[in-house]
């Protein structure tokens, strides 16, 4: 999970004030395709997501 979590690192989507708001999931999708195995796609993208918010929450705690 960890090296796919850093491939999905190119698919930051930055909003106003230069901020990452997001990934971008379709990017995430192609990710997904590409490097991991059909079976395990789905529990990938559920874990991406979660880790998605924990680095959202960590970027912007004042």
């Amino acid at each position: 999970m960890f090296n796919f979590w850093m491939h999905v690192q190119t698919q930051w989507q930055v909003g106003s004030e230069n901020q990452r708001v997001g990934l971008n999931y379709a990017g995430v999708e192609v990710c997904l395709r590409r490097r991991v195995k059909k079976p395990l796609r789905d529990e990938y993208f559920v874990m991406a997501q979660a880790m998605e918010q924990a680095a959202l929450a960590a970027m912007h705690k004042k």
